[in-house]
Order: structure tokens, then sequence, then C-alpha cells
């Protein structure tokens, strides 16, 4: 529908901060909206160990792999939100020895959809709340995960082969929006919001670019 406008598509083309001048020379408007694309990670001891990933990474190599992502064996998942869930899932369904997901919330508060959490219970993955990671430990590669409660001095330690950082995304790289005739929309500017809250962005962009140009 897009391309009927006349609208042309460069796939597989990367854009990096410093090219944005050369655009803007080409172009009389430049629009950013690329999201959030890349997965953050807790800046813990042993976040860098072989077996540590982010939610966005794993979802794609499970996606892009057809499911033939390699063992996984005993999975730790850290965040409470629906990527979390669907990182639990994901790696049930691909045969993990066991999958345990633990966050800083408590069950009730957890921000994934109700529907996400039961779907998770009713797959044997157990929800742990009020805990939050302070170290990762390994040599060379995970083999355990400490967390402690956010109030109480208890502390929880699991074996772990694989663990997950579903605890939020980032736009990568920042791009320079002060640029005259260069528009920005969308998560990458408000930090995550709604798709609709992001539509409504690239139309109030639309709209002023038609007005200045």
């Amino acid at each position: 529908q897009v391309k009927k406008l006349g609208v042309e598509f460069h796939m597989d083309t990367a854009v990096k901060p410093d090219e944005l001048q050369g655009l803007r020379k080409k172009y009389d408007a430049v629009f950013i909206g690329n999201g959030l694309w890349t997965g953050k990670m807790l800046p813990i001891k042993g976040s860098k160990l072989k077996g540590v990933d982010t939610a966005v990474n794993f979802l794609k190599n499970a996606r892009e792999s057809h499911g033939k992502i390699g063992k996984l064996g005993k999975v730790v998942i850290i965040g409470g939100g629906d990527v979390a869930m669907d990182c639990a899932t994901t790696s049930k369904t691909l045969g993990a020895d066991s999958v345990t997901v633990v966050f800083i919330e408590s069950l009730e508060t957890a921000p994934a959809n109700p529907d996400e959490k039961n779907r998770a219970f009713g797959m044997g993955i157990p929800l742990i709340g009020q805990f939050k990671p302070v170290s990762i430990d390994g040599d060379g590669k995970v083999s355990s995960i400490t967390f402690e409660h956010l109030e109480q001095a208890s502390t929880l330690k699991f074996a772990a082969d694989t663990v997950i950082f579903a605890v939020g995304q980032a736009a990568g790289d920042s791009f320079d929006t002060s640029i005259a005739g260069v528009y920005a929309g969308g998560d990458c500017i408000n930090g995550g919001k709604t798709a609709v809250q992001a539509v409504k962005e690239g139309k109030d962009a639309a709209d002023e670019i038609m007005k200045t140009f």
C-alpha cells in the first residue's frame, strides 16, 4: 500500500549517525523512527560471560533458526514484562531443561499481561518476584546466578546455563535531531510507549514536513 504511493524502500541498509548530514543534503527532510531495537543488560558482575544474552537477541535467533537454537540447559530469565514471558515460554518450547523467571516487582505488579503470566504458569514455569540479580558466575561460561531480595536479608542462587536479560530495550545509535530538517518519532524518542503514540508522532512529523517543504 505504501509502495503504491511511490515510496522507495532501501532494505538491508545501515544508517550511522555521522551519515545524517549527508542525507539531509540529499533530501529536504529526514524522519528517524528506528524504535528500540537493542536489548539492555544490567551492569552486574558476569554479564559478559558466554551464555548470557538479551531478550531481543535470543528471540531473534530463535525465530531465524526455526527453533534450532542449540541446547539451552537451565534457563534463568530476568524481567517481569511480556517479553520476559515470551522468552520463558519460547525456552520451554525449545526444550530447555528448566526455566525460571525472576523480577523486582511483586507477582501482582509485574507488568506482564495476566494472560502471559498464566501461560507461563500453565507450562510449569515458576515466576519469582521481589528479587534483583547481583552476580552471574562462571569460568568463561555462565554456571550460576545470584539474586537478593529487595526487602529481606535473603538470597537465591540458581544453577544456570543460559541467562536472558528481558529488562527493556534501547535505540542503539543516537541521532542528532537538532539538525534543521531532521524529524523523529516513536519509541526512539518517547522511550517506548504504544503503537498508537508512535503513529501519532509520525503523522505529526509528516504534517510539519508538508507545511515546511
